[in-house]
């Protein structure tokens, strides 16, 4: 799900007047995110099932996704992109 952030950040980088390096540090952290989650996601889906795990992720996940049209600065930003992953 970090890929559906990805057709927008020239606009975003516009908005909240980000450099290339900006943007860049939130892409490094959008991946980081996915590979911790799925770091431990991985035994927890081999306990309690893969259905149950990814539900739950999703349901967690919508919350950051939403969040995602409030961020004002890079902080923010990349606060958001990490949590959605």
């Amino acid at each position: 799900s970090s890929l559906n952030f990805a057709p927008l950040l020239p606009e975003v980088q516009l908005s909240l007047k980000l450099s290339d390096e900006d943007v860049w540090l939130s892409n490094v952290l959008a991946v980081s995110g996915a590979v911790v989650i799925r770091l431990i996601l991985g035994p927890m889906c081999d306990q309690y099932g893969a259905r149950t795990m990814m539900s739950g992720l999703l349901l967690c996940c919508s919350v950051p996704c939403l969040l995602s049209g409030l961020a004002y600065d890079l902080f923010s930003l990349c606060l958001i992109r990490t949590l959605v992953g």
